[in-house]
């Protein structure tokens, strides 16, 4: 009876592990996050487990090291697993913490001798390794600077090895859509591989990540102890800074843990630091105006009354509309090209610039990047992305650089014959839907001239 009870058990937890691994990311995390199942949190981290060891090991280049940064990363998903928007992007998330975790991790190690590092443990497949050496740096720098919506598509596919259809319910999007990602996605890494002296082809790009992805076990000591951790930190019973964790993973682990999460913390602090800076670049000139709506932002009211210092989640990468075709962007991006300005029109919260300052902005949009002029100087240069496809067409205006990369001012445009108009909204109140800046409304609305090359 014993015997046959016992199999009873082991078939229905088998056939319940069998239905939480078909559910896709955006479910279990929400099963995570909403009720603590641990068995949720598992499935993803042995679903996305060879893709963050392989970003540790590029960056690293010793096992050890690897294997910290790898528990570091998943204790940081258990403290910021509500940070993830939208639910399904949990491998593109992953990958960005990874590679920031092991970039600490290389930072805490600076003063290991080369000695030392030649005594470590070498990679199981050090010949593949090996074969990434000149080029894993600048790697990962590209792969981590693409749009969200390119980059989730190449990790899932070509880090991962997801077969296309299933990357593609991963993310909720159709087949046909997420393969002209993939295909524009690779084309642009190797575009960009290119600046820096590396000239493959996109199909190479996946031929080498694919290799390289298929050569990132984990030792399964590692991700035992990874689990461990991870649950006594879900369940309370410990923190990622906390003494509990002793003798389950190493200190240096805890320690990484923790400068993660400051490291996040800082870069939010610094991107609300900036926001007067940011709206002083696209020539708002009057940053004043948005002091209450900073001091009334969720960080910090939480800096203000939180009694322990509690880590913010990764400054967002802003993410493109994929309502459009790439070939009606690539369009309407060359119907955009020139100089534009000095605005014939520039109203701020439904208030006119008066003449004096409204001649001294004009913008410059040459490819997909928008520079912002000031008395004939450039102050800002964003990356710049459309939607023509919308009503009105859409544009996020997104920082690559500074303490503000990745973040977005959204906004709308139209564009009649030679008039170019913009409407942005203000950093808390997201993008407008008309083109009107009234009394409180915190929008810019611009009208720009071309001028002739």
């Amino acid at each position: 009876m014993a015997s046959t009870t016992l199999g009873i058990a082991l078939h229905r937890l088998c056939r319940s592990w069998h239905g939480l691994s078909a559910h896709r990311d955006g479910d279990l995390l929400e099963s995570f996050i909403s009720r603590g199942d641990e068995k949720a949190f598992e499935v993803l981290l042995r679903r996305h487990a060879p893709m963050v060891m392989g970003v540790c090991r590029r960056v690293l280049g010793n096992e050890a090291d690897a294997e910290d940064a790898f528990q570091a990363t998943f204790l940081v998903l258990v403290r910021k697993a509500a940070a993830i928007r939208p639910r399904g992007m949990v491998g593109n998330w992953l990958y960005g913490v990874a590679h920031t975790t092991a970039l600490k991790a290389r930072a805490m190690n600076a003063k290991r001798s080369a000695k030392e590092r030649e005594r470590a443990e070498g990679f199981r497949h050090k010949a593949a390794f090996q074969a990434w050496e000149a080029l894993h740096e600048v790697l990962d720098q590209e792969l981590k600077a693409l749009p969200d919506l390119y980059r989730s598509a190449i990790v899932l596919c070509d880090l991962e090895g997801r077969p296309l259809k299933e990357a593609a319910r991963q993310l909720g999007c159709p087949l046909g859509t997420l393969g002209a990602r993939l295909t524009r996605g690779r084309s642009m890494l190797a575009k960009r591989l290119g600046r820096h002296g590396f000239g493959v082809t996109a199909g190479a790009v996946a031929g080498a990540l694919a290799q390289n992805a298929a050569s990132a076990g984990v030792p399964a000591n590692v991700l035992a102890t990874t689990i461990k951790a991870a649950t006594l930190v879900a369940a309370g019973q410990a923190t990622a800074a906390g003494a509990s964790l002793t003798g389950v993973v190493p200190a240096k682990v805890v320690a990484l843990t923790e400068g993660v999460l400051q490291a996040m913390l800082l870069s939010k602090i610094k991107v609300l630091a900036g926001a007067f800076a940011i709206i002083a670049a696209i020539g708002l000139g009057v940053g004043q105006l948005f002091t209450g709506a900073l001091l009334a932002h969720p960080l910090v009211v939480e800096m203000a009354t939180a009694s322990t210092v509690v880590a913010g989640d990764d400054a967002k990468e802003a993410k493109p509309k994929p309502g459009a075709e790439d070939g009606a962007v690539e369009k309407e991006l060359k119907r955009l090209q020139g100089n534009w300005g000095p605005s014939i029109t520039w109203i701020l919260d439904g208030q006119p610039s008066n003449e004096d300052d409204r001649i001294r902005h004009s913008t410059v949009i040459r490819g997909d990047k928008m520079i912002g002029l000031t008395d004939g100087k450039e102050k800002v240069t964003t990356l710049m992305k459309i939607d023509p496809a919308k009503k009105p067409k859409e544009i996020d205006l997104i920082y690559e650089d500074g303490p503000t990369k990745g973040k977005a001012i959204k906004g709308i445009y139209k564009l009649d014959g030679d008039l170019l108009t913009f409407c942005y909204g203000d950093l808390d109140k997201g993008r407008p839907t008309e083109f009107v800046s009234e009394s409180g409304s915190g929008r810019l609305l611009t009208v720009h001239r071309r001028e002739k090359e």
